[in-house]
């Protein structure tokens, strides 16, 4: 990809069009199911600029700001607000479904026994962000107003951001 990031053939617009229907969804590929570190975030993030950086031809060393290269090519939302939206969207799309059905088993299943020593590791229905478990519970049984609150919570992220 680096030729066509370099290339003065393609205007800006393309390179981001090539980046999000080619890299984004390559890279956020089963991103539904992943449990999220600090550290994962940061080399997220990380990447994400690196391929923004070079579509926008800007190295690190002219010190320009990650918002305004992003301002500069159009791109709102970071990998992590959509990882964040995904995963919400896939908890509802759980909740929603058969008591009797594995995924839906699988989420809510406690297990018995000790965790090893040290910090525990998260689970997944841990990075369900913004809410308690009770009140997501509520908020996916109506499809619409889950929507909403996804929406909403996917600007209040990008707000933050800025």
């Amino acid at each position: 990809m680096n030729r066509i990031w370099r290339s003065r053939e393609f205007t800006k617009k393309t390179k981001i069009k090539i980046y999000e229907t080619m890299i984004q969804p390559i890279f956020l590929y089963g991103s539904e199911c992943w449990t999220m570190r600090k550290q994962d975030e940061k080399r997220i993030l990380t990447a994400e600029m690196s391929w923004l950086r070079k579509i926008a031809g800007i190295s690190r060393l002219q010190k320009i700001r990650n918002d305004d290269i992003r301002q500069a090519l159009g791109v709102e939302t970071t990998l992590l607000d959509k990882v964040v939206q995904r995963r919400l969207r896939w908890f509802g799309h759980v909740e929603r479904m058969a008591v009797d059905r594995i995924p839906h088993i699988a989420l809510h299943a406690r297990f018995e026994g000790k965790r090893n020593k040290g910090r525990p590791r998260l689970r997944w229905i841990d990075n369900i962000t913004g809410l308690t478990l009770r009140r997501a519970m509520d908020l996916t049984n109506d499809r619409g107003q889950w929507r909403s609150f996804i929406c909403t919570l996917r600007r209040q992220l990008a707000s933050v951001r800025n």
